[in-house]
């Protein structure tokens, strides 16, 4: 079961063993399959929906020495089901930008595809064989231009390789794409209509959520299972993603008798945190903890907002109004780990803010 739709790559680096009974047995390799099996039994139909559900989970693969992973990594991540595109996807992606976000990470970028795309770009190049497509998802996913060119010609498609090319190009902002919709040689009508989709999404992000997303027509995913937009987060100057994510419209079929829209994505916790620490926003001294003692029951949204603010670089002890002062001055105020602030009015949220700066 663990196999079903996690393609060839995931299914090649799955942990295997043989149990007494001579059955093979594998560590999950993600997520989403296991909280899909789970929640099934729960669902009694569409009255039952839509669901919103979140999980911290370790996830294992086998990877080659050498590269840059962990054969066991974490991941916390959110699946929805019953919302169709493109309103599931606005929510989700929008999720994941505010949770990349609250945790300092800087100079993200949110890269969206659609898995059609790809589909209808090797069939209009006459490219059916499911293990041809199979490789050409490898070395596209590994952006390998020779790999490629080498595969390319291997399987009597010499002629082909400069409109793969071109096709690996087909990536950048919002208003890129509109020249692509227009110019690019390439994109047939077939492909055209996902293109469209594409770009109603990243202008939904922008228009309702501010959110900057990019897109990469040549985006593949190395999970079967996807049925729409898939995504990837990227930081500058690294060349791994540290989230990503997408559409499987079809997978819970497999756990109940009905079709459920649905969409997710995970964060790999670990390459989080080596980021954040590459950007001083983690060190491995113990910070000193702020402690914001609210005093005047009024200035409580105002202090909510304080803290979260605060919580990106701090680590934030927000105590209510009904905890004493003296209480607070007992086991805080005085402490080397603690500092400790009072708001009884707006101005000394202004304060604290500068203190911090």
């Amino acid at each position: 079961m663990v196999s079903l739709g996690v393609g060839r790559r995931v299914i090649n680096s799955l942990f295997k063993f043989q149990d007494q009974d001579g059955r093979i047995l594998v560590l999950r390799p993600e997520m989403t399959i296991s909280t899909c099996r789970a929640i099934a039994p729960t669902l009694k139909g569409n009255k039952d929906l839509p669901k919103r559900i979140f999980y911290i989970a370790n996830a294992f693969r086998y990877i080659s020495s050498g590269v840059y992973q962990d054969r066991e990594f974490w991941q916390v991540g959110a699946e929805l089901l019953g919302v169709p595109a493109i309103q599931g996807e606005l929510e989700v992606i929008s999720v994941l930008h505010d949770m990349l976000t609250s945790v300092g990470l800087k100079n993200f970028q949110i890269w969206i595809g659609h898995i059609e795309i790809f589909k209808t770009f090797c069939k209009e190049l006459d490219i059916t064989d499911p293990q041809i497509m199979d490789q050409l998802k490898e070395v596209l996913w590994r952006r390998d231009e020779n790999a490629l060119s080498l595969l390319l010609r291997k399987y009597g498609y010499s002629d082909r390789i400069d409109d793969f090319r071109d096709f690996m190009k087909l990536r950048g902002n919002t208003e890129k794409l509109v020249d692509v919709l227009k110019q690019s040689r390439i994109v047939s009508d077939n492909m055209r209509k996902y293109i469209k989709l594409l770009f109603n999404l990243l202008k939904g992000l922008k228009e309702n959520y501010s959110i900057n997303a990019n897109y990469d027509l040549s985006l593949i995913r190395d999970l079967e299972y996807y049925t729409g937009f898939i995504f990837e987060v990227y930081v500058r100057g690294l060349g791994y993603f540290i989230a990503s994510g997408g559409r499987y419209d079809n997978l819970m079929r497999a756990f109940c008798d009905f079709d459920i829209p649905a969409i997710g994505f995970a964060i790999n916790i670990d390459h989080c945190e080596n980021i954040l620490r590459s950007q001083a926003q983690i060190t491995t001294k113990n910070p000193k903890k702020i402690v914001v003692h609210l005093r005047e029951k009024n200035l409580l949204p105002d202090a909510k907002k304080l803290v979260n603010k605060l919580r990106i670089k701090y680590q934030v002890i927000f105590l209510p109004r009904d905890v004493s002062k003296n209480d607070v001055d007992t086991y805080y105020r005085g402490k080397e780990d603690f500092v400790v602030y009072e708001l009884k009015n707006k101005g000394d949220i202004s304060r604290i803010m500068e203190d911090l700066s």
